[in-house]
């Protein structure tokens, strides 16, 4: 549903008509459509580099290109995973997102309120006529992130040390038991303190998911599912 007449197009929700009226009138605002920003250094930080998103099931990384207003947005939900661009726009708190060329074909719209302290945004979206709510926490720096610099891991008798390439989000994963040993490589994602991890490229084949929450001490803990199976896991964040 990609809202290229903004007006007649939320027009159709009557029992949104405030929320349509608030949208109709900043969309139409002048200077609203993509312009450079301008040199007030602030409002470019209040974007941050990378958005860690909860709506429903799914937990979304929003990655903030350079400078930009536009960010390349990826959410998972157990096995799945759905990718976007999303176009961002201020004013003062008050925040509007277009996510457009979604892989599911859902193009949606999203509003919401940023607390005071800039860190996290709350609020609503509309896809396919129903609204829905979401939440997020903001990072201006990827070391912001609190994914440490290496993982120590345990799952049953295996031993995990899962090591941080940089300060991105993906690690590279090596398994030890006994005289036995399996890498792989692993891609998360945080949302507050759920985890969420992708195990892939593993040297014996089990492509797993693994789900878990951070505590304040830096430990974590929770389930992963491998072969159609469920297992518990821990572990321990170095930072």
């Amino acid at each position: 549903m990609y809202f290229c007449n903004i007006p007649n197009s939320y027009s159709n929700y009557n029992k949104h008509d405030l929320y349509n009226e608030y949208l109709n009138y900043f969309y139409q605002r002048p200077n609203y459509h993509y312009t450079p920003y301008s040199s007030d250094s602030s409002y470019r930080q209040s974007l941050g580099v990378v958005w860690h998103e909860k709506e429903g099931s799914w937990n979304g990384e929003w990655r903030r290109r350079g400078d930009t207003n536009i960010f390349d947005a990826k959410w998972t939900s157990g096995g799945s995973m759905v990718t976007a661009i999303l176009t961002v726009h201020l004013a003062g708190d008050f925040v509007t997102i277009q996510r457009r060329n979604s892989s599911d074909g859902n193009n949606c719209d999203y509003t919401g309120t940023f607390s005071h302290d800039g860190k996290t945004v709350s609020g609503t979206y509309i896809c396919q006529g129903r609204q829905y709510h979401w939440n997020a926490n903001i990072y201006h720096r990827d070391s912001d992130v609190p994914l440490g610099r290496y993982w120590d891991e345990h799952e049953g008798s295996w031993h995990g040390q899962w090591q941080r390439r940089g300060e991105s989000n993906i690690f590279d994963a090596r398994w030890t038991k006994g005289g036995s040993t399996v890498t792989a490589i692993l891609e998360m994602h945080l949302v507050g303190n759920s985890i969420h991890i992708r195990r892939l490229s593993s040297s014996d084949g089990n492509n797993c998911v693994y789900q878990g929450s951070i505590t304040g001490d830096g430990t974590v803990s929770g389930n992963y599912s491998c072969g159609g199976r469920t297992y518990s896991w821990n572990a321990t964040i170095h930072y």
